[in-house]
């Protein structure tokens, strides 16, 4: 493994690359949240609604240890961290997006995958263009060929498939029979298979981001945002006008945004209710 990478702290299922859907879209979030909700998603308040695109990834802030960190001691860690670390990694990835023009995200149609002991339930992300393409694909195949080394100790060889997930369950009879029930529900609400009917369920996408949590409790925040392109990050993210001269303070020289501390997403839940957390122990057990 190349120097810059073995130096960044771990690979970690606390880490990710992923897609998540703009905020500003509050329908397609409330939609998809209602359809977690409905679906017991044992990962309703740790993770939003999201498309892995590398997962697990390595962490850039280290973990902390401890529950409950102030952000002002966050903030110092991962300036520290991120000075001596971050960048290389961020570079690199930031290299292969340059690759990559934004494009649409379509979310109109369900799947299921898994067995007698996995169900998984889950929306597919549609980005086909007119070339048949799905530029999707080929960003996750770019920072595939960057962080090959990662690739080909997170089963590289199992093709990807792009997909947002819904919720999970003991089986793939359990997964398909809520399967038929949101999409009856679904088609009651007037989505269909038409694009041009939908359109609080397509998104553009010209930046994703780095997600990272800390320690069981945690809740995957935004560590960075990586813009697509040619394209500059965007104001979406600031709040305030102190958020505001963070960020600016935070933007790197090759266009990412280190954020410190880690941004929040503002419409996910603030605390884990009993049922999620025991959904989520549910599952932990089934994995075991």
């Amino acid at each position: 493994m190349k120097q810059e990478e073995s130096e960044v702290n771990k690979i970690s299922y606390m880490s990710t690359l992923c897609i998540v859907s703009p905020e500003s879209n509050v329908m397609l979030w409330g939609k998809v949240t209602k359809a977690r909700t409905d679906s017991k998603d044992p990962g309703l308040f740790r993770w939003p609604p999201h498309i892995n695109l590398l997962y697990p990834f390595y962490e850039i802030i280290p973990s902390i240890g401890q529950q409950h960190q102030s952000s002002k001691e966050t903030n110092k860690t991962i300036h520290e961290y991120s000075e001596n670390k971050a960048s290389a990694i961020l570079s690199k990835i930031r290299k292969a997006t340059a690759r990559i023009n934004p494009f649409y995200v379509s979310i109109r149609s369900f799947g299921c995958f898994g067995g007698k002991n996995r169900g998984v339930l889950w929306l597919y992300p549609s980005t086909a263009s007119s070339s048949g393409e799905e530029p999707i694909k080929q960003l996750h195949y770019c920072l595939h060929q960057e962080f090959s080394n990662l690739s080909s100790n997170n089963r590289k060889s199992i093709p990807f498939h792009p997909h947002m997930t819904i919720s999970h369950f003991e089986n793939l009879s359990a997964a398909e029979n809520a399967k038929k029930d949101l999409e009856e529900e679904w088609i009651d609400d007037g989505i269909t298979n038409n694009p041009m009917d939908n359109e609080f369920t397509t998104f553009y996408v010209k930046e994703f981001y780095m997600l990272q949590r800390q320690g069981d409790y945690g809740q995957f925040h935004i560590v960075a945002t990586i813009p697509l392109g040619n394209n500059t990050i965007t104001s979406s993210m600031k709040t305030n006008d102190e958020d505001e001269k963070a960020m600016l303070h935070d933007i790197s020289s090759d266009g990412f945004i280190l954020h410190t501390p880690p941004k929040p997403f503002f419409l996910m839940p603030t605390v884990e209710e009993d049922w999620v957390r025991a959904e989520r122990m549910k599952l932990k057990d089934r994995s075991k």
